[in-house]
Formats: C-alpha cells, structure tokens, sequence
C-alpha cells in the first residue's frame, strides 16, 4: 500500500469526502482510494436537478457496484446549495473530480474541517486545457467562484492533481502525479471487425451551427469506404436528451446502438475483441481510448473552431489520436 501522497499528517481514520458526478470521476476518484489504501470514504453527487439523474445512471450503479455510501445534491444553481450547509459531517480530505466546478468546491467549503488535503481527478477533457488562458470576466456568475475560491484556499493544507490526462509535474503550481489506471484491466485480445463510435450529442452541434445528422451520414460514408465488412456500434452521449432521434438515426444506417451500464471505456476494455477503429467528436474518452487500446486507430472528427477545442485536439495529435475533416 503506498502512502498516501498529500495527508502524512492526517489521523488513519480522518474521514474523506468525494465529490463527482460522472462514471469517470468515480472510477479515478476510487482508484486513488484503492491504491493508496484509504479508509472511512463518503460520496457525494451533485446534480443539476431530479430529472438530470437519469444522466448520472453510471455514476450510481458504479458507486453501488463497489458498495460506497453517496448522497446526492441537486445544485440548481449556486445559492441553492447553500441549503445544504452543515448537512453532512466535517472532512479533512477531499477528492474532487473537475478542478473547476464552483459546485464541488461549495459543497467542500460547506464540509471542510479548518485545514484540510485535496486530491483533483480528471474530468476528462477539462484536465487537457487546465492552464490554458482564459477570457476576464466581471459577472456575477465568474466572481461567485472567485470568493469560493478565496475562502477555500485558506483551508488548503496540500493539493494535488491525480491524472491519466495531463503530462506536466505542475500545473497551476501543483503537483501531478500519475494515475496509471490499474482499475482498468485491459488485456490482450484480438482484433474484431466493430467500429465503435463514441456519440456526440445533438444540443452540442447546434451550439455551433452544426447539424449532427449530417456529420453522421459523412462519417458513415468514411466507414464504407474504409471499414467496408465492419459492424458499426454506436454508442450515445449520457447526457444525449433526444433519444427517439438516435435511435432513428442507427435504424437508418445500420448501426447497432449500444447502451453502456457504466461507461463506454468499461465496454471496451471488458469486450473479447478489440474494435478495428474507435471513432468520436472531441469526447475525453477517445483519449483515454487510446491509452488503453494503444494498438487500436482512434479518430476525432473536427467540428467547432473555439480556442479549447482547437487545444484539445492539439492534445489528442500529439497522444496519437487522428484528426479528421469530414467537410
């Protein structure tokens, strides 16, 4: 069991509070607990409101799979939280899953003890452009989290990034030290003929004039030519709200549409063969895809020109990922 990396000073039986609300954050969140042996662990989720669990299915049935205590937040918007000041007990370690969620750091400001240690584990793309300059703002909306911010640092005793994702030892002058993803346990097997594609979701293409039907009849032309005997699977976005769409959108092209129980890196590395590509639209688990599936082509499709888009997929060339244009 190796020691834990920012805590020498906690008692053995300090309690520790996670707080994340994808099936990614939980599984990075326990891998840190498991590798560095701890103990007395609570979880918590954050929800925007009731009818968004539904988006955090994985997340449950991970944290209930792995027998872990949680309580769910709805978070409607930051002063709602505040109802839940005091609802829990105090923690003197905190894992966080997205660095810039005001919502996590609310709920542990609301839970902190006076000094306290914090591990920050991926949220997928995010970690990728964490650093990157960002645009000044002076609305209510950016100075919320810069009091919050504030008022946290204070309690700070140590922090420190836990990441399959960033590659720099600092950033933002912490420590990174790498998550090696014991949890998932990918063996060799052999190549099938499936092309898994990792989905979109329809409101993200709108959000920049872009219509996603489109890019998938042009990507399913990509996979004829290139993949002409392959099986497609699909695989939707968890947050994807137009269901009834998708589903027509597979019966049209033939597609196999796959639902994952937990999260489509858990499908892959748990299928008996390895897909002959893996194809998505800028989706975190392409990179993660890649580490786990080093002998597999996995392709990002282009299709939005904003700075940390145009970042990430800089990131992902430089990881081995193909970048392609269907224009």
């Amino acid at each position: 069991m190796k020691k834990c990396l920012v805590d020498s000073e906690l008692k053995e039986m300090e309690r520790t509070l996670a707080i994340v609300n994808s099936p990614l954050q939980a599984m990075f969140a326990m891998s840190y607990i498991k590798e560095y042996g701890i103990s007395e662990v609570d979880f918590a989720v954050p929800v925007y409101s009731v009818k968004f669990l539904k988006y955090n299915r994985g997340v449950l049935r991970y944290l209930n799979d792995e027998g872990q205590k949680y309580k769910i937040f709805v978070t409607k918007n930051t002063f709602a939280i505040f109802r839940y000041y005091n609802s829990l007990g105090k923690y003197s370690r905190f894992i966080i899953g997205d660095y810039r969620s005001i919502d996590k750091r609310l709920l542990t400001l609301f839970f902190s003890k006076k000094t306290i240690d914090v591990i920050y584990v991926d949220d997928g793309n995010a970690s990728l452009v964490i650093g990157s300059p960002q645009s000044p703002s002076l609305s209510l909306r950016a100075v919320v989290p810069q009091i919050v911010n504030s008022l946290l640092d204070k309690r700070i005793r140590s922090q420190v990034f836990y990441s399959a994702f960033i590659t720099d030892e600092k950033v933002l002058g912490i420590p990174v030290v790498r998550n090696n993803l014991l949890l998932f346990h990918n063996n060799k097997k052999p190549k099938g003929n499936n092309v898994v594609i990792v989905g979109c979701y329809y409101s993200a293409f709108r959000e920049f004039g872009e219509d996603y039907h489109i890019y998938l009849h042009k990507l399913n032309e990509y996979i004829i030519k290139k993949w002409p005997q392959s099986k497609v699977l699909y695989y939707p976005h968890r947050r994807e709200n137009d269901a009834e769409a998708i589903n027509e959108e597979c019966k049209e092209l033939g597609w196999l549409l796959c639902q994952s129980r937990i999260n489509i890196e858990t499908d892959i590395v748990k299928s008996k063969e390895q897909p002959c590509e893996i194809i998505g639209f800028g989706s975190s688990a392409l990179y993660l895809l890649k580490i786990l599936c080093k002998d597999v082509p996995v392709t990002s499709v282009h299709f939005n020109e904003t700075r940390d888009y145009l970042e990430i997929e800089k990131k992902y060339s430089e990881s081995g990922i193909n970048v392609i244009d269907l224009k």
